[in-house]
């Protein structure tokens, strides 16, 4: 199936950049991507399910061709939650099937929690369920090392650090670095992809994550305190990563 671009221009004035497969009058299913991705994560599934489904992966605001707010208040959750909610109204629909992998999956696990409605079917792949990854970070060493790569990306010196030598660590960066030394093969196709759109004029994709607009409170786990950023889930939000943790650049 030929995959088809265009500008959603949604009625709070954000532009969303999609691509989509399949007719418009089939069951929406709607792809989001994670980070530092786009919506070419999805090229082979736009593909596959445009084939019975009106498959539809946007690129997230701040992310690519989509619009991209200078102000990091804008990326929080609940902004995100409404995008989507916009965009299937958008693509004329009235609730889809809703795939999700990373950080789309922190957003997706708010939608369908915010708008139940909506959602047909969930799919989640790599973002646990807030509640649960709260948990596991209060208490679970193997999942606060396996978190404590989102400190580097929470950093004011991120992009810096990234994008340096024409963004040499992105590869690494993407394709796998969990504490358990398993590798994720991607195609060096989509790799370089997803680098180019890293270095993108005036993405503000790195700031997504800056703690500096998070709440901070106390969680406590077997004796120690463990102090994370709680974006509270009432205000369409998610948990981050624990504070405290360094990383080493060393495993970039």
């Amino acid at each position: 199936m030929a995959i088809r671009h265009a500008d959603a221009h949604l009625p709070h004035g954000m532009r969303l950049h999609v691509a989509s497969s399949g007719q418009a009058d089939q069951p929406l299913i709607l792809f989001i991507h994670g980070f530092p991705e786009f919506w070419y994560e999805w090229h082979h599934q736009l593909e596959e399910f445009g084939r019975d489904h009106y498959a539809v992966a946007p690129d997230l605001r701040g992310f690519n061709l989509s619009d991209q707010p200078n102000e990091v208040e804008k990326y929080r959750a609940k902004h995100l939650v409404e995008d989507l909610r916009l965009l299937i109204k958008h693509l004329g629909h009235s609730r889809c099937i809703l795939v999700a992998h990373d950080w789309g999956g922190a957003i997706a696990w708010n939608f369908a929690a915010q708008l139940p409605e909506l959602v047909e079917k969930l799919v989640i792949i790599n973002s646990p369920h807030p509640a649960l990854f709260a948990r596991d970070l209060a208490n679970d060493e193997a999942q606060i090392k396996a978190s404590a790569y989102m400190n580097l990306l929470r950093r004011s010196d991120a992009e810096r650090i990234l994008g340096e030598n024409d963004y040499a660590r992105m590869p690494k960066f993407i394709s796998g670095i969990d504490v358990h030394s398993v590798s994720v093969i991607f195609a060096a196709e989509l790799l370089n992809g997803f680098v180019e759109t890293a270095d993108w004029p005036g993405n503000q994709a790195w700031e997504i994550e800056d703690k500096s607009e998070t709440n901070q409170e106390q969680k406590t786990g077997e004796g120690r305190d463990v102090q994370f950023s709680l974006l509270s889930s009432t205000d369409g939000d998610v948990v981050f990563a624990p504070d405290g943790l360094q990383v080493d650049l060393q495993d970039f």
